[in-house]
């Protein structure tokens, strides 16, 4: 499951699961990105997800490098081995009006990240939100006026 963010046990009792799990990985990201604020500049490397798993031998190089490692050989083959690119389209096996539903959850770590929201879900959202009663939108906003 990875890290529980408070009142996850609740969540699990009151949501659907996907809607816990986009809360999950938005706190994640939210809580990392604190976490790692306290480091000093130049101390914290970042990439991407996706960009991994499509090379992860080099990724893997510029860790060691940073880290002031080698990387083995062994090291080598073993990314190659348990490293698997089409684990990053897991997410595409949900329907997308089920992930249009739970967009509000993750919009803006999304954002933050650069990640741009795919037409598919784009769509199912502007039609979920055609089929909404406005009284609903409404009471769903944070108070904001900002469309997105």
């Amino acid at each position: 499951w990875g890290p529980r963010y408070k009142g996850i046990l609740e969540d699990l009792q009151t949501h659907d699961l996907l809607t816990v799990i986009a809360r999950q990985w938005a706190e994640g990201s939210r809580r990392a990105a604190r976490d790692l604020a306290w480091f000093e500049p130049g101390r914290v490397l970042t990439f991407k997800y996706e960009e991994f798993v499509t090379d992860p031998v080099a990724h893997l190089e510029r860790i060691c490098a940073h880290c002031g490692l080698e990387m083995t050989v062994e090291m080598a083959h073993a990314a190659r081995d348990w490293v698997k690119p089409d684990r990053q389209d897991k997410w595409r096996r949900f329907d997308p009006q089920e992930l249009a539903r739970v967009l509000p959850e993750i919009r803006d770590e999304m954002d933050r990240h650069g990640y741009r929201v795919p037409e598919e879900i784009a769509r199912a959202a502007a039609l979920s939100a055609d089929d909404t009663p406005t009284d609903q939108v409404l009471m769903a906003g944070s108070g904001s006026s900002t469309v997105r």
